[in-house]
């Protein structure tokens, strides 16, 4: 197995899927409580018009809050307009973020693609468990390019210290690298 955690298939709109590969976006959010876990890989599908499996990342911490106290705490990370940041959590009395620690770009693999493997696969309006029938397929190599771009991330001796450890974290965040499919 690549990874002990769990895998989800999200829909993120192109533009953020975009932002997060290269390293803008370091924060997914959401309205709604999200069942993921540090170590957990997100697969994105960008929505409409793109229409395909783009990426993947890694979760980090998955934070709860006030939205207004998690623009403060966060909007650095957020990639998105406070203006729009405002818009969609209009209403919501909790925003649920992901801090993304590693990504990497896939394919793209295409929404017929995907249907070629997966007769009547739809889509998630947000995420769903991962159909593990496809992992094979498409994302065996990636997830072990994801993989070892995290645990690169991580490699310390008792002699470095955590703090340097998170600065390589930090760094590492920003690489997106290409798999072509």
């Amino acid at each position: 197995m690549v990874t002990k955690g769990k895998f989800l298939l999200m829909s993120i709109r192109p533009v953020y899927t975009d932002r997060i590969l290269a390293g803008e976006k370091r924060c997914e959010l959401r309205r709604r409580r999200i069942n993921a876990r540090p170590g957990d890989i997100v697969i994105m599908y960008a929505s409409a018009p793109r229409k395909a499996i783009v990426g993947a990342f890694r979760v980090g911490e998955v934070i709860a809050r006030c939205h207004k106290t998690l623009w403060k705490e966060r909007r650095k990370e957020m990639g998105i307009s406070e203006e729009d940041y405002v818009s969609y959590f209009s209403g919501a009395s909790v925003a649920y973020a992901m801090r993304i620690t590693a990504s990497i770009s896939i394919g793209p693999v295409t929404l017929s693609q995907i249907r070629a493997h997966a007769r009547g696969f739809r889509p998630p309006q947000s995420y769903m468990h991962w159909p593990e029938t496809l992992n094979q397929v498409f994302l065996l190599p990636a997830l072990k390019r994801l993989n070892a771009l995290a645990n690169q991330a991580c490699r310390y001796s008792g002699s470095v210290s955590r703090r340097k450890c998170a600065s390589v974290k930090t760094k590492n965040v920003h690489r997106a690298h290409s798999l072509a499919y």
